[in-house]
């Protein structure tokens, strides 16, 4: 399994509205299918999935940025360079990613 994780630009936000998030998490999992843990968070969003997709997540990050920065009326970067992903390996290291991609919205007062 291999840990995506995707961060905003300081300042800017992947979504603020439901629309907005509802369409991120459409774009991601078209990108990725058959995932296994997803997050998204307002300023970053993680991904677990057993490969290593990020030509297809870095393209619907930048489409989401795109469609975004045109609702809004604004423009530049959204997301900063992904870091490569992390290879979890051993079922119970997956698990405990699987649950704190999971919990990542409790754990940040979000939920």
């Amino acid at each position: 399994m291999l840990h995506h994780v995707a961060h905003t630009v300081p300042g800017r936000l992947a979504f603020s509205t439901w629309d907005e998030a509802a369409a991120l998490w459409s774009r991601v999992t078209r990108a990725a299918p058959a995932l296994q843990a997803l997050c998204l968070m307002p300023n970053h969003l993680h991904l677990a999935h057993a490969l290593d997709l990020r030509r297809a997540v870095s393209r619907a990050l930048a489409d989401h940025a795109q469609w975004v920065n045109h609702g809004r009326c604004e423009s530049g970067a959204l997301w900063l360079p992904r870091p490569p992903p992390e290879p979890v390996e051993g079922r119970g290291k997956q698990r405990r990613v699987e649950r704190y991609i999971h919990l990542n919205p409790c754990r940040a007062g979000a939920g």
